[in-house]
């Protein structure tokens, strides 16, 4: 009994830890993406001399202003990607997070899609922040995406190019029913979103296959958890004990949809 108290202790203190190591990661990003904001204006400033320089024919404040923005964005490269990996910390930690208590319950609605976007809703607060980032939604979705594709619903949330700079990414999300599942329906429905994707130019935030309870082949279950697809996709299955099955889990990151 004492040995099982000292584990549980022993894990208190680390995910409290955690939580201030998690608090101190996400002060950093926003120094990082400040400093960030700093650089690009010290760019503009450099390439306003550097071309003053080179109008003016001096060769030796050519060569520093030349050197000096090669520096400035050697240093905003290096920064975005040390914001990268603190952003796949707090998302990791945040994905533990939010599965500490998490219900896969599913909410009553009008029909599957529904139901899942209220999940979402109550989950993540989907729609609430697609539209406080001045996203899109769109039901019983046709999209132009070199033919007319259709979705049972469609998001999409396009950022400006100052985000694009410090990296972030326009995200798209797509639900689509199906009554029966098979590789040849997933294949379809991946290659749909794929070629929207593409298309419209949105980083894929995640795809998801709504069906009713039923059996999936060996296959098919490799695929999905395999990852063949090369894509965020995701089976979900309204089980009948009023649950889902996700084939494979998704955890959510906090820059993408959901």
């Amino acid at each position: 009994m004492g040995s099982d108290r000292i584990g549980e202790d022993v894990l208190s203190t680390l995910f409290a830890s955690l939580d201030d190591l998690l608090s101190r990661a996400s002060k950093i990003n926003r120094r990082i993406v400040y400093t960030v904001y700093l650089l690009i204006i010290w760019a503009i400033v450099e390439m306003f001399l550097w071309a003053t320089s080179i109008a003016t024919l001096e060769l030796d404040d050519i060569v520093l202003y030349t050197f000096l923005l090669f520096v400035t964005f050697l240093v905003m490269i290096s920064l975005l990607e040390i914001r990268e990996s603190l952003a796949v910390v707090v998302s990791r930690y945040s994905s533990y997070k939010y599965m500490e208590n998490l219900s896969i319950d599913i909410p009553k609605g009008k029909d599957p899609v529904e139901r899942l976007i209220l999940y979402f809703n109550k989950t993540l607060n989907f729609e609430k922040e697609i539209k406080r980032r001045n996203g899109k939604i769109i039901r019983n979705a046709q999209l132009d995406c070199g033919e007319k594709t259709n979705f049972d619903y469609y998001a999409e949330i396009r950022i400006g190019w100052i985000a694009r700079l410090i990296g972030h990414r326009s995200y798209s999300f797509y639900v689509r029913k199906a009554e029966k599942l098979s590789e040849e329906v997933v294949k379809k429905f991946a290659e749909d979103v794929k070629r929207c994707s593409e298309r419209n130019k949105l980083h894929i935030g995640r795809a998801v296959l709504i069906a009713p309870a039923q059996e999936i082949s060996d296959e098919l279950y490799a695929y999905l958890v395999e990852n063949r697809a090369g894509i965020p996709l995701q089976v979900a299955i309204e089980m009948e004990d009023g649950t889902y099955d996700f084939i494979p889990f998704i955890a959510p990151r906090h820059d993408m949809l959901p």
